[in-house]
């Protein structure tokens, strides 16, 4: 890292003292003790109940539910970021177990709401979104014995693979210039000016990747086989599932993906420019993430630049905005530390009773400061969900994103008006157009990605790690278009991605939120004045109406493809201005040697 600062790292005790702490076998205890109660004072009961009674249970199950949550998140946040010891790991296998049971015994309780043929929803009063939901999600699922076979399996089948998988990518270790390092720390030096220090950094990942690949293999393998045999059961598959979660259909998915297509070609102009500006020959794998004019120094953003930045932009959109990121700095929940075992990934993850934890690795980059901002929307927006009853306080993926890259984009936007460098300006610009590109092309290619390897689970069972590999080189070259050339090692790099194991499915979310996001960011540059207060409703709005819903309100029409295609005018626009930076740069005299 450029500046040497003392970094925060988030400490786990204000939430538990430790992972085989009393507290924590007494919060687990008493998820089992109010589960039983409800399954004695609810089961067979629900529909003879009133309305008050029907909302008072609801509440006594959210209670259950979010405790349950809260030893989770505290389990899963030690494991990424502190330590993966065995008392860690025990504590995660046990909430596993706990999931289980709690939907074993109080699988009644959605049934029976999704049952009842009345009162309408909104009679639910703070309930009426999660009714909805409850109502919708249980025509897709299996009832009676199956139900609960299914559910009693989970541990031993998609929860263990994916458990297994979070141990494989968590002991991956990079040796590199006599130091042994995790992935997560050495990703940003994918973006450093020097092709030979990116080049080396490949190498050395891709080294490591090698070592139990074909567990991995085998882990992605059966998460993907394990989807499609409880679709067969008559479990919803493994789209379905996501979409229920993320409440949109299928028909507004496709339009996402149909639009993020229309975005490829903006894309492999941009890299087409980046190779001929860079003037290597070829752009490689390992090229994608250069600055744009290597041999410009826009310098190392320390913390305190980066988070005054974040701050300042947040409160261009509004004051309130402002002074809750100054309280979330405030408060000790962000980890910024890079450490060899600490999670590659940045993420936010709510806390039931506790502020968000945001996790990223900050070494001073420019693109580190993006992510400082997204994942600082990301907390924003579960602090102001938080009023909202906890089911429906935490943000379905894809408004999530919406919102977090919408900050990005602000931050970025603040970032270039503040300097009139013609060098700057294009490095600033073309490293937000990049991030905004890769969020909609490299996650169309990586759901792409998915789609191929569960069409070949269908086909054929069993992936080996070759037969994964073509699938991911096929599906990366739609993306990236014929000016990446790709190295022989880059076959194995979809290896090391969490998402593809923990959250299957997911990756249209960040198309959904960066098309959005460019949309939202059009209305905020139109009427900032009355923006503010709209975004602000936004936020507090959590999770209690449909994604559609609530970003209509702000001018974002998502299921109409009009509305989604003027964010690939907007990137279009992006790219013209930026030729017209590196031309004007190419004509400025460089500094004069010291």
């Amino acid at each position: 890292m450029g500046v040497q600062e003392d970094l925060p790292r988030w400490n786990p005790t204000h939430i538990f003292a430790a992972a085989d702490s009393p507290d924590v076998e007494h919060a687990l205890t008493e998820v089992k003790n109010r589960s039983r109660r409800l399954s004695r004072d609810y089961r067979d009961q629900i529909s003879i109940l009133d309305l008050d009674h029907l909302v008072l249970g609801i509440r006594e199950y959210e209670s259950c539910v979010s405790l349950l949550q809260r030893v989770s998140s505290y389990a899963e946040l030690c494991y990424g970021l502190h330590d993966q010891q065995a008392e860690t790991l025990a504590l995660l296998t046990r909430c596993d177990e706990a999931w289980a049971e709690l939907a074993t015994e109080l699988s009644f309780f959605e049934q029976e709401i999704a049952a009842l043929n009345k009162p309408d929803n909104a009679a639910f009063r703070e309930y009426e979104h999660f009714v909805r939901k409850v109502r919708a999600t249980s025509l897709q699922q299996p009832s009676g014995p199956a139900g609960e076979v299914l559910t009693r399996l989970a541990p031993t089948g998609i929860d263990g693979w994916q458990r297994l998988a979070q141990q494989l990518l968590g002991r991956l270790r990079v040796e590199i210039d006599g130091a042994t390092q995790g992935i997560g720390a050495l990703l940003p030096t994918l973006y450093d000016p020097d092709r030979t220090v990116r080049a080396s950094t490949h190498a050395a990942i891709t080294q490591a990747l090698q070592g139990e690949l074909d567990l991995r293999a085998t882990a992605l393998s059966m998460i993907a086989a394990d989807g499609e045999a409880r679709a067969n059961l008559g479990a919803p598959d493994w789209l379905t599932s996501r979409y229920a979660l993320d409440q949109v259909d299928a028909a507004e998915v496709d339009t996402l993906l149909a639009v993020a297509d229309e975005c490829l070609p903006v894309m492999h102009d941009y890299y087409a420019l980046k190779r001929d500006v860079l003037g290597q020959g070829e752009l490689t794998d390992y090229d994608r993430y250069a600055p744009i004019f290597p041999n410009v120094d826009p310098g190392p953003f320390s913390w305190s630049e980066a988070t005054t930045l974040v701050i300042d932009s947040f409160a261009s959109i509004d004051a309130i905005l402002g002074a809750a990121a100054r309280s979330i700095l405030a408060e000790n929940c962000i980890d910024a530390e890079p450490r060899p075992t600490k999670q590659r990934k940045a993420s936010t993850r709510a806390i039931p009773g506790s502020p968000a934890c945001i996790s990223l690795n900050y070494t001073g980059r420019l693109r580190d400061v993006f992510t400082l901002a997204h994942e600082m929307g990301h907390a924003l927006h579960l602090r102001f969900a938080a009023e909202q009853p906890f089911f429906a306080a935490t943000p379905p993926p894809v408004t999530g994103e919406t919102v977090a890259l919408f900050c990005e984009a602000v931050v970025a936007h603040e970032l270039m008006s503040r300097n009139d460098r013609v060098e700057l300006q294009a490095i600033y610009l073309a490293r937000w157009l990049e991030d905004q590109l890769v969020a909609i092309g490299r996650h169309s290619a990586l759901h792409a990605f998915e789609v191929g390897i569960r069409s070949s689970v269908r086909g054929c069972g069993f992936l080996t790690p070759d037969h994964i590999n073509q699938v991911w080189l096929d599906t990366q070259r739609q993306v990236y278009g014929p000016a990446v050339t790709f190295t022989a090692g880059y076959a194995i790099w979809w290896s090391y991605l969490s998402e593809l194991f923990i959250q299957p499915g997911s990756n249209y979310s960040y198309i959904y939120g960066q098309l959005s996001a460019l949309t939202l960011l059009e209305g905020f540059k139109r009427d900032p004045e009355s923006f503010g207060p709209r975004f602000l409703d936004l936020l507090r709005a959590g999770d209690s109406k449909p994604p559609a819903d609530l970003l209509a309100a702000t001018g974002v029409q998502t299921k109409h493809p009009g509305c989604l295609r003027q964010s690939v005018e907007a990137l279009r626009t992006r790219l013209t201005q930026l030729h017209t930076l590196v031309a004007e740069a190419a004509t400025i005299p460089p500094p004069p040697a010291l």
